[in-house]
């Protein structure tokens, strides 16, 4: 009886072929072949192959086919993957090679430069609003009354987006949404989960902005009575932050880390750089849950803001020099307040516009990597899949020239002297190219002057296009949010009321050393937003 890695015919002795065909062992050879027992492409060799078998591909190009032993550990050697590809870290991953964590779609320098934006006028936004809430308490209970619930709820959200959104993105950077340094683990972290919640924080933002200058319009326009404007402010308050409080949480509900399945999946993981965002399985439920509401939102607040522009407008032009300061003021401040509506609205609106341009980029970009990688990995210029890259049937094209065509062809491989072609009328299954200058339809249909006709290849970028996503408008996405949580500290801290809020602390714990509660200024005072009794 013939060993198991007995090579045939050569190592065979006479007589054993009877036994041979017991065992189940049918050769394979170039004229004759059962194709049924014996895979397309292996070569004939061992009769029962201990470690490995060769497969032959139409091309010519051999590999070594590891045999499966059940008990056995199994060890695949690691492909060299090209460009930023990595290696998975899960051994009995289907990939070879996939994408690192943060995604490859910009350099390191160009990420580090976005988080340092996103960073440093996220913390100043942070420092104000914190700023904010101190002076309101150092003022005293009266005094922080006074203030808009909305302007309140505003800067409270703000210092909520530092403690999720903008301090974990500076203390953690990749490591927020990167547990290792590839795609398999983007966004599994529970501090992740977390930092998912800023889009709706800022919502929540663009929400009571909405209400608040709905509250001023009305305040502005007159009627309905002072009970009545008290009860509307507080069911507007409420509503303002029951709606993102109730879509966040069916945004996490329908969150999804199906990457390989969900239509959104490819996007989903390409999001993730720094910081973390909602993964939604497809485009429709995203709109549903978030973008339609920033727009109905923003769409609220400059329309309410235009309105009562034009009628503080008219009603300045009816002041005379003999109105009071205290009417003066007030208008002033309701100016203030509709400015920061109209400027967080537009950068919102700005932000939503980035991301969504940003999502389709992205999208794109994933998808045309991904398929670069099948090139350059698994294909051949016999295997390629032309269909893939748009290629069909109805149309000729001259897919790279000759001096690109040899960077791939070694001079062994082609003798060709000009362009390598996709001419389906003659080949679907490869490429083909010329070595004299005759015209082409005279090379297919003479016998002679066929054999001048030669399969070629070209490299993977004359297949496929990987257009890098646009750096400015990440940049300018990631730092239009970081701008919303800045406009309402810029707006009302350094106004003249809270900076004498703080002079007189200061002036009276130095000359009586009193305690700062003692301190408080005159109740008819508001500090921050310089409204009396706002609607």
């Amino acid at each position: 009886m013939p060993e198991c890695d007995v090579e045939y015919p050569a190592e065979v002795a006479p007589g054993e072929g009877a036994a041979i065909l017991l065992q189940g062992y049918l050769p394979s050879s170039e004229t004759f072949r059962l194709a049924n027992y014996w895979p397309l492409g292996v070569s004939p060799g061992p009769l029962f192959p201990e470690e490995f078998s060769t497969y032959k591909t139409y091309d010519g190009v051999e590999y070594d086919v590891q045999c499966f032993v059940p008990g056995a550990e199994v060890v695949i050697e690691k492909v060299e993957c090209p460009g930023d590809f990595v290696n998975p870290q899960d051994e009995n991953h289907v990939k070879s090679c996939i994408k690192p964590c943060p995604v490859n779609a910009y350099t390191d320098d160009e990420y580090t430069i976005m988080w340092l934006l996103y960073v440093i006028v996220g913390m100043i936004g942070f420092v104000l609003n914190a700023f904010m809430v101190l002076t309101w308490t150092m003022a005293g209970k009266k005094v922080a009354k006074a203030v808009p619930l909305q302007l309140k709820c505003c800067t409270g959200i703000g210092l909520l987006f530092g403690v999720v959104e903008t301090i974990p993105v500076m203390v953690l950077h990749y490591d927020l949404p990167c547990t290792c340094e590839t795609e398999e683990c983007i966004g599994s972290s529970a501090m992740c989960a977390v930092n998912r919640s800023g889009a709706y924080l800022l919502l929540g933002i663009l929400i009571n902005l909405s209400t608040l200058t709905y509250s001023l319009y009305s305040a502005i326009s007159g009627g309905n009575s002072s009970t009545r404007k008290e009860a509307r402010k507080k069911n507007l308050y409420r509503i303002a932050n029951f709606i993102p409080l109730v879509l966040m949480i069916i945004a996490y509900i329908f969150d999804s880390d199906d990457y390989a399945n969900d239509d959104n999946g490819v996007l989903n993981l390409a999001r993730h750089a720094f910081n973390c965002s909602m993964r939604f399985p497809n485009m429709l439920v995203e709109w549903l849950l978030l973008w339609i509401h920033f727009v109905w939102s923003a769409t609220l607040i400059i329309g309410f803001t235009l309105v009562s522009w034009w009628k503080i407008v008219g009603m300045q032009r009816k002041m005379n020099s003999t109105s009071s300061s205290s009417d003066k003021r007030m208008a002033s401040s309701r100016r203030r307040l509709l400015k920061i509506a109209m400027l967080t609205s537009c950068c919102l609106l700005l932000n939503m516009m980035a991301t969504i341009i940003l999502s389709s980029t992205l999208d794109e970009w994933s998808r045309s990597t991904d398929l670069n990688l099948s090139c350059e990995l698994f294909e051949t210029k016999f295997t390629r899949k032309f269909e893939n890259y748009g290629f069909d049937e109805a149309e000729e094209r001259a897919v790279c020239s000759l001096e690109t065509m040899k960077t791939v062809e070694t001079e062994a491989d082609t003798d060709c002297t000009h362009s390598c072609l996709w001419e389906p009328a003659f080949e679907t299954g490869f490429l083909i190219c010329s070595t004299v200058d005759n015209d082409f339809d005279e090379l297919i249909n003479d016998p002679v002057m066929f054999e001048n006709l030669w399969s070629c290849d070209c490299p993977c970028s004359s297949y496929v296009q990987v257009e890098k996503p646009s750096v400015a408008f990440m940049t300018l996405s990631y730092l239009a949010q970081s701008l919303v949580v800045t406009i309402v500290g810029i707006n009302m801290s350094f106004t003249e009321d809270n900076l004498k809020v703080w002079k007189g602390i200061i002036r009276k714990k130095q000359m009586f050393g009193l305690k700062p509660s003692q301190t408080a200024p005159d109740s008819g005072t508001v500090v921050g937003s310089s409204v009396s009794n706002s609607p």
